[in-house]
């Protein structure tokens, strides 16, 4: 019994750890993303003067 519970959370464990791999991954994308947007909304409003 002591054997199944420890593998199950060792599972959990390694779920949670991916979880927050992807989640790290999804804030950089996100960021990176929004740093792109802005930079080219400068270029247009320099473009445009």
């Amino acid at each position: 019994m002591n054997d199944a519970l420890e593998r199950e959370k060792e599972i959990v464990r390694q779920k949670n750890e991916q979880l927050d791999i992807q989640a790290g991954d999804w804030v950089s994308g996100a960021s990176q993303g929004f740093n792109n947007w802005l930079d080219d909304t400068k270029d247009i409003s320099e473009q445009i003067r």
